[in-house]
């Protein structure tokens, strides 16, 4: 079955960089797979796969104030 471009990825990119920003998960792989047992139906495409690579190589993590 062929999807739609209707968001289905978009969402998860967004929420496996949450995942990762917020520390509920180590990396996006991580964070998609967390998904992924709860929505098994979900999908990222190469270049949303491309772009949390990238992020994660170039983001900033922000230190924890005690």
């Amino acid at each position: 079955m062929l999807r739609s471009a209707s968001g289905h990825g978009r969402s998860v990119c967004l929420m496996c960089a949450l995942l990762v920003t917020l520390g509920l998960a180590e990396d996006w792989k991580m964070a998609e797979k967390m998904i992924k047992e709860k929505r098994p139906s979900i999908s990222l495409n190469s270049l949303q796969c491309r772009n949390l690579e990238e992020w994660s190589t170039n983001r900033i993590t922000l230190k924890k104030v005690a």
